[in-house]
């Protein structure tokens, strides 16, 4: 079928067989063998060119048809191949790169150990420009997504931002964090360029506390290294702060009022997850909810 529809096109035994990569005795032949079994004539010769009968345009049709439907059917075998070998890759932004994606990974690596997992934790508007582009299978930012090329939808239910303090901190007594209680105290903000920090200088201003802020770090894993040196105290998006706990020397508490932090999953529009990607999702949700419970816990009980 794939010759015949290149000779009509072609309009030579000559420019067909070069194009398919195919002796022009081959391509006779195949032409032949549809003849007969078809028992049509396609193509009348013509000063060395061969002209498509009526017939043969008619049968184009059909041809083309079957020709993308077994082109969706290896579509459909490479994405089912991929559930059981090949590699996914993810794009995220470094608050959720920092700790919860590494646990998904090596959660999914224990089950699926022949797939290779390229992670990519860099800004939102890469991680955007990288699923739209369809060089990430998926991406999570922490920020409204609209456009075409983009499939975007909330990632579970949001969590509130945490307090981060020095473990031997006098605020460590208390079960919750509001703005007055940081009055006075060194603050470690998060750089400018992170959405987040909006909606926490917001939460102090409408408070009408002035904080001491002593560092501003671009990065939100460098804020929690800060805060574990003694150098100040902070609020953090809930991944970060989580990520954080590994250390001993650090304490989280909720803060109050509540900022959510929300976190958009997204992947390329018009295109199918592939299963293998699906299966990385569910490690996702066990991540997410290991941290609920964690949070939930703190929120009971403090740490």
């Amino acid at each position: 079928m794939e010759a015949f529809k290149t000779l009509v096109f072609a309009g030579s035994v000559t420019a067909a067989a070069e194009l398919l990569r195919l002796s022009q005795p081959t391509i006779s032949k195949l032409i032949a063998q549809l003849e007969r079994s078809t028992r049509l004539r396609l193509f009348e010769r013509r000063k060395r060119r061969l002209v498509p009968t009526q017939e043969a345009y008619t049968l184009l049709r059909n041809v083309e048809h079957a020709l993308d439907a077994l082109e969706e059917v290896n579509r459909s075998a490479t994405e089912l191949a991929r559930a059981h070998s090949g590699s996914i890759r993810v794009a995220c932004i470094p608050s959720i790169g920092t700790g919860f994606i590494p646990k998904a990974v090596a959660s999914f690596r224990k089950t699926h150990p022949d797939i290779k997992v390229t992670l990519y934790v860099r800004t939102a508007k890469y991680v955007i420009e990288h699923v739209s582009g369809m060089r990430a299978d998926i991406g999570l930012v922490s920020e409204s997504v609209d456009q075409p090329a983009i499939r975007a939808k909330l990632f579970q239910s949001p969590f509130g931002a945490l307090g981060v303090l020095p473990a031997s901190h006098r605020l460590r007594r208390k079960k919750i964090l509001r703005p007055e209680d940081f009055e006075g105290e060194d603050f470690i903000s998060i750089g400018r360029d992170n959405p987040f920090r909006y909606l926490i200088d917001r939460a102090f201003v409408d408070a009408g506390v002035k904080r001491h802020i002593v560092v501003e770090a671009t990065h939100v894993a460098t804020a929690a290294a800060l805060v574990a040196e003694g150098a100040g105290i902070t609020v953090l998006d809930p991944y970060t702060a989580v990520s954080s706990m590994r250390r001993d020397d650090v304490v989280l508490r909720p803060f109050q009022p509540e900022i959510k932090f929300e976190v958009k999953l997204l992947s390329p529009a018009n295109h199918p997850v592939p299963l293998i990607v699906e299966e990385f999702l569910h490690h996702l949700d066990t991540e997410h909810s290991a941290m609920k419970k964690l949070i939930g816990e703190l929120v009971s009980n403090g740490r």
